[in-house]
């Protein structure tokens, strides 16, 4: 499936597989979803940053032209199966597609969204997709090509 645009937010974007929509959202729209947004974000906050923060803080962190928000919706329930939260990132030598968070359930439901947003940020530009994630991630991505490049430690000061 190719998408084609040329705007940073992929507000155009819609597709339906397995039972499944794929929706986009502008920051403008944050607030009519989220209540049904937050539970994920909390989920994200608890198994992923180790306390640097909270739902309410990533929910506040979405702003401006370069952040995107993908939810995948059971088309029969209505319900949102995943969240996706993703960022334009502009280095000296490359344009980027960071995806900083991908939470939801079932995922072989809904990982057919990736070659969306990967055709979405070819056609803006970007010659890379980075993504962050737990090592669970691994066996799930490795077979799309996706490889680990850096592996961060962390110590907590008490």
């Amino acid at each position: 499936m190719t998408v084609k645009s040329t705007q940073t937010e992929p507000t155009d974007m819609f597709a339906s597989v397995d039972n499944l929509y794929l929706q986009t959202l502008n920051y403008s729209d944050i607030d009519s979803i989220r209540h049904e947004i937050l539970p994920f974000l909390e989920i994200a906050a608890f198994k992923t940053n180790s306390g640097r923060f909270t739902a309410h803080d990533i929910l506040k962190s979405i702003t401006g032209d370069k952040q995107q928000i993908w939810l995948a919706r059971d088309n029969i329930t209505d319900t949102i199966v995943m969240v996706c939260l993703t960022e334009i990132r502009t280095y000296p030598q490359k344009k980027a597609l960071h995806i900083s968070y991908v939470i939801g359930s079932n995922n072989e439901r809904w990982m057919w969204v990736l070659g969306l947003m990967e055709s979405w940020a070819k056609d803006i530009g970007c010659s890379l997709v980075e993504a962050e994630g737990r090592e669970g991630w691994k066996p799930i991505v490795a077979p799309l090509g996706y490889k680990i490049e850096k592996v961060v430690y962390k110590k907590d000061l008490v």
